[in-house]
């Protein structure tokens, strides 16, 4: 159980410096909702789970260990003093590392708060982006999914255009976006210092409603891609803190592998462990089970078998190019489809990769994330030959 504070941004002012002004989907004016900051929220029940997740560390270090590759050198470099928790089995300092993210970098790469981002706790411009771009970000997923009109631009002001045009605030695209869904959205909260959205069920921040889009996706695409009438399954390659491996579970993807540096299977381990229960997933050195978000690093990921659909999120560029390559070979050796959402500032991109093998992959802008390229590949199993 997590509780939170209020955040007034009385009075707005507007951002003086960086990019998040151009990442905004819809005008301050449209966005309505209330900032919280999760103030205090409840550890793991016992030390089992933080235990679990030592050993597998441990394991995931000991039995293969591994260098990062591209951006990720660089991200690691700050995590040494996590990394010597989890070696030793300090219990109690990796517990505090993984509550109270914002007292180190942990998150640092693929989520927030971290000890620098923490700093905006009192930047109202920061704010006021930041809502803006969560609760933007929330009703394209409304829209992607039909459940609300889209804003029509054109139309601002215009009265036979107010009906797609109306302000709606967060309860009101919520209940939009489960009653298309049929399923309650839930954003659990067992990080202090979260900041997003205040919800019925949780402070929703903009990773988390990145997620919530991902997952959706997912569960649209897993059925159409099956590859075979058993339980739906995911590979996710770089999953971040879990959430989407958490809303993909809900929505009925409940084989669900991630593979990512033992790092940050640290932070989706406990994310997932405090939100699914320690049941429900299965870190590396310990038995797979068929119902359960699988933790992997690289190394201990094997083919042999099929996933209805592979995804990476923000991931896939930021490796090296011969390590993107790499994943690009498994996915197309031991998937179904490819759903990629990823930028395209790097020397390589997703489509690069793909065109050198002969692949091309429907194309689009992401529906939730600006300068972001959604693609997918239907592939033959087992095959290189390209698909249309």
């Amino acid at each position: 159980m997590s509780t939170t504070e209020r955040i007034d941004l009385l009075p707005p002012e507007p951002l003086k410096a960086g990019f998040a002004q151009f990442l905004k989907f819809y005008p301050d004016s449209f966005c309505l909702g209330q900032l919280t900051r999760v103030t205090e929220t409840a550890g793991p029940e016992g030390a089992s789970l933080l235990e679990r997740l030592s050993i597998a560390y441990r394991h995931a270090h000991e039995s293969h260990p591994q260098v990062a590759s591209g951006v990720w050198q660089i991200i690691d470099g700050h995590k040494a003093e996590i990394h010597r928790a989890a070696m030793a089995g300090d219990l109690a300092a990796l517990g505090e590392f993984l509550r109270r993210p914002a007292s180190s970098m942990l998150f640092h790469g693929f989520d927030q708060p971290t000890i620098n981002s923490i700093k905006h706790i009192n930047n109202v411009g920061w704010l006021t982006n930041y809502r803006a771009l969560s609760l933007g970000s929330l009703r394209r997923l409304a829209e992607a999914m039909g459940a609300l009109p889209m804003i029509y631009p054109e139309g601002f002001g215009i009265e036979a255009d107010v009906v797609s045009n109306t302000v709606c605030d967060t309860e009101t695209i919520l209940n939009a976006i489960e009653a298309e869904l049929g399923v309650r959205l839930a954003f659990p909260n067992p990080f202090i210092d979260e900041l997003g959205l205040e919800t019925p069920d949780g402070t929703a921040s903009y990773r988390a409603i990145q997620s919530a889009y991902q997952a959706w996706r997912l569960a649209q695409l897993a059925n159409r891609h099956r590859a075979v009438d058993t339980v739906h399954s995911a590979l996710e390659i770089g999953g971040g803190t879990g959430r989407t491996a958490f809303q993909a579970f809900r929505l009925g993807i409940e084989d669900y592998t991630i593979v990512d540096l033992p790092t940050t299977s640290l932070v989706q381990g406990y994310f997932l462990g405090m939100a699914l229960g320690p049941d429900r997933i299965c870190l590396e050195g310990e038995p797979m089970k068929e119902r359960s978000v699988k933790l992997v690093s690289p190394p201990a990921l094997l083919g042999g078998r099929s996933w209805d659909i592979a995804a990476s999120f923000d991931a896939l560029v930021e490796f090296s190019e011969n390590d993107a390559a790499s994943y690009i070979d498994f996915i197309i050796a031991n998937a179904c489809a490819l759903l990629s959402i990823n930028r395209e500032s790097k020397s390589y991109t997703v489509r690069s990769l793909l065109k050198a093998r002969g692949l091309i992959a429907q194309r689009s802008p992401c529906w939730t994330r600006h300068g972001y390229a959604e693609e997918l590949l239907t592939l033959p199993l087992g095959t290189t030959g390209r698909r249309e």
